[in-house]
C-alpha cells in the first residue's frame, strides 16, 4: 500500500503540469485581444470552459494527449487552380470509325421513242436521241425497308437524287412506266474507292423495279429508259429510178459526185412498176410516174426487213440507199444494196426514210454505147492523164510545172463520157496512146467526162478548138 506521504507526493508529481497549463492559458487571455463586438458574458464562458479542461482529472491517472491544431494551407485567391491534363484516347488511324453507312443513287430518266431498241444503242448515244421527262415519280425501299420518292426535275431536268441512303440491298423502281425499262447502272465509292463499271440491271417486269446493293460511300449513277407502248411502227420507201444504156459502166454511187453523174448520164422514165412487201400477205404496188417524175414512194410501212421488186427485172442493175430516221434519228450512209433477180431487201426501222436510187442498164428504146445516131453534129473529147506523187497541191501548182512534176504514162485508168442523147462510151488510158483517152464522134450538147472511181479530187483544164477554123 502506498503511504499518505508518498500518494501526496505523487499527486502533487501529477499536478505540476496542470498548474502550468492553467497559468499559460491565463497568459493567452491576458494577451489575446478581444473582438468589440464579443460580449463581456460570452467572455466569461470560454475562459470557464478552459479552465474545465484543465482541472479535468484524467482517466486511471494518465493524462490525455492534446491534439495538435492543423495549420490550413495558404490559398492565394488570384491564383488560377491548377488543372490536371487529360489524356486523349488512342484512336487506330486504320479503324473504321463507327456510326451509320450511307450512300446515294442518281438516276437520270429519258423516255425513247416506241420500239427503239436500247440494248442494242450505245447508252450515251440513247441520253440523246430519247427525251428528257419531268415530273415522273420514282422510289426507292433502303435496306432498313424505309421507303422514299421523288419526282424527276426537282433536281435538275429529267434527274432524281437520292441522298444518306442506307447500304445494302436496295430496291429503285419507277411507279407507273409506260411500257418497257432498261437500266445501266454505275457504283462509284468515293474517294478513291471501288468501281463496278457500266452494266444492266435485271428489270422486275411485274413492277418496273431493280435491286443495287449499296457500298458505303457510293453512289450508283444510273440511266433508266423506258420505251412506251405505241401504235404500229412504221417507215418509207422513196426511189429515184433511171435507166442507163446497154453497156453502161456503174459508177461509184457512194460518192456524191459520180451519183451525180449517174443520174445526169441516165434517163427517167414512167410506168414502171415497183412492190413493196408490207409484212402480210398482199403487198403494195406502184408504178414510177404516181408521185413525181421516173419516182416511187411507198408510204407507212410497217417496219421490218421488207423486200422491194421491181417487177421487170434487169440483169444489170445498181442500187444504192441512204436510210435516214426522222427527229434527229441515226443515218445509214449513203450504201450499196445488192439487188438479186430485181429484188432487194431493206431492215426498216421505226420512223426512217430509206432514199433509194436505183439504175438498170439496157433498157429497151436506149441506144446502146456502140450505136451512134445517123445525121448529127459530132465532135471529139480527148484527155492526157496525169498522175501526181501523193500530197501534191494541185490547187497550188503552177499549171506549167504539172507536166515535170507529174506523170503521163499512167495506162490502164477508165474514162466514160455520157452524151446528151444518153450515149454511154468507156476507154482506158493507153488504148490509143499512152496516158491518154481519145473519145471521137460524140454528139454535140451537154457532154458529162468522169474518171471511172478516181483516187482523189481531180485538177482538169480543158480548152475546146473547133476544127477548120
Amino acid at each position: 500500500m502506498v503511504s499518505p506521504r508518498t500518494w501526496r507526493r505523487g499527486r502533487r508529481r501529477l499536478q505540476t503540469p496542470r498548474n502550468a497549463l492553467m497559468l499559460c492559458l491565463f497568459a493567452l487571455m491576458l494577451l489575446t485581444p478581444v473582438a468589440a463586438n464579443a460580449s463581456v458574458a460570452s467572455q466569461a464562458d470560454a475562459q470557464r470552459d478552459l479552465m474545465a479542461q484543465a482541472t479535468e482529472v484524467p482517466v486511471n491517472g494518465v493524462e490525455e494527449p492534446v491534439a495538435e491544431p492543423t495549420e490550413e494551407p495558404f490559398v492565394d485567391p488570384t491564383e488560377e487552380p491548377a488543372v490536371e491534363p487529360t489524356e486523349e484516347p488512342f484512336v487506330d488511324p486504320t479503324e473504321e470509325p463507327e456510326g451509320e453507312q450511307l450512300g446515294a443513287i442518281e438516276i437520270e430518266y429519258r423516255e425513247c421513242a416506241p420500239g427503239y431498241d436500247v440494248p442494242g444503242t450505245d447508252p450515251e448515244t440513247a441520253l440523246m436521241e430519247c427525251d428528257r421527262v419531268d415530273d415522273v415519280l420514282f422510289e426507292i425501299t433502303a435496306s432498313d425497308g424505309v421507303p422514299s420518292s421523288q419526282l424527276t426535275g426537282e433536281f435538275g431536268d429529267s434527274h432524281v437524287s437520292f441522298t444518306e441512303v442506307p447500304t445494302g440491298a436496295t430496291d429503285i423502281r419507277q411507279i407507273d412506266a409506260p411500257g418497257d425499262v432498261y437500266v445501266t447502272c454505275n457504283g462509284i465509292v468515293q474517294n478513291g474507292g471501288p468501281e463496278t463499271g457500266e452494266m444492266p440491271l435485271t428489270v422486275n417486269a411485274n413492277d418496273t423495279s431493280v435491286q443495287w446493293s449499296l457500298l458505303d460511300e457510293e453512289v450508283a449513277f444510273c440511266n433508266w429508259f423506258a420505251v412506251p407502248e405505241g401504235g404500229e411502227q412504221v417507215g418509207a420507201v422513196e426511189i429515184e429510178y433511171r435507166e442507163c444504156a446497154e453497156g453502161y459502166v456503174f459508177l461509184d454511187g457512194t460518192d456524191e459526185d459520180l451519183l451525180d453523174q449517174m443520174l445526169m448520164a441516165c434517163a427517167q422514165d414512167d410506168g414502171v412498176e415497183f412492190t413493196i412487201d408490207q409484212g402480210g400477205p398482199e403487198g403494195d404496188s406502184q408504178e414510177t410516174g404516181e408521185f413525181g417524175d421516173s419516182h416511187i414512194s411507198f408510204t407507212e410501212v410497217p417496219t421490218g426487213l421488207r423486200t422491194v421488186t421491181q417487177s421487170i427485172p434487169f440483169d444489170d442493175t445498181y442500187v444504192v440507199c441512204n436510210g435516214i430516221v426522222q427527229n434527229g434519228g441515226p443515218e445509214t450512209g449513203v450504201m450499196e444494196v445488192p439487188v438479186t433477180n430485181g429484188v432487194i431487201e431493206w431492215d426498216l426501222l421505226d420512223e426512217e426514210v430509206a432514199f433509194c436510187n436505183w439504175f438498170v442498164a439496157g433498157a429497151p428504146g436506149l441506144l446502146s454505147a456502140t450505136e451512134m445516131p445517123t445525121g448529127e453534129q459530132v465532135g471529139s473529147i480527148n484527155v492526157d492523164y496525169w498522175e501526181c506523187p501523193a500530197a501534191y497541191d494541185l490547187a497550188a501548182a503552177d499549171p506549167t510545172a504539172l507536166e515535170t512534176d507529174c506523170t503521163a504514162t499512167a495506162n490502164g485508168v477508165p474514162f466514160q463520157i455520157s452524151n446528151a442523147g444518153g450515149v454511154i462510151e468507156t476507154q482506158e488510158t493507153g488504148d490509143i496512146n499512152d496516158g491518154v483517152v481519145a473519145f471521137a464522134e460524140v454528139p454535140t450538147g451537154i457532154t458529162t467526162i468522169s474518171q471511172v472511181n478516181a483516187p482523189a479530187v481531180p485538177r482538169v483544164s480543158c480548152e475546146g478548138i473547133v476544127s477548120n477554123g
